[in-house]
């Protein structure tokens, strides 16, 4: 479980927001009040497939948590690696690195849909 009580004053936090909610005027990520927002979490649930599973690392077993997390609604993850890597606190070249790795292993897919990706979860 991640706790971060303090990200919402965060001035890079109100910058991501603002970049967000441009994205989603731009038809780029959905947007609503019964949407979640990956930002808004205070903790984070691993499930224990994840936990279990030796071939994933801790950051691996993070990003999928989010990703099964913000699919809950819609079937897919919209995120965008800054926004991802904003969350977890990594580079966005190392959330690249996770998903094509994750992709090649097989717990996810991506497809695109115009300009928007959507991360499905397979395994």
């Amino acid at each position: 479980m991640y706790k971060d009580s303090a990200v919402a004053s965060t001035p890079k936090n109100r910058i991501l927001r603002k970049e967000l909610a441009e994205m989603s005027k731009e038809g780029l990520e959905p947007s609503g009040a019964d949407h979640i927002h990956i930002l808004d979490l205070k903790y984070l649930t691993v499930p224990q497939r994840y936990l279990r599973d030796q071939n994933l690392s801790a950051n691996q077993e993070k990003l999928l948590s989010g990703i099964e997390l913000l699919s809950q609604k819609e079937g897919f993850c919209w995120a965008k690696n800054k926004t991802l890597a904003y969350f977890m606190k990594i580079t966005k070249g190392s959330i690249i690195n996770m998903l094509t790795k994750l992709k090649k292993e097989g717990y996810i897919k991506q497809e695109w849909n115009g300009q928007q990706r959507r991360i499905y979860l397979v395994k």
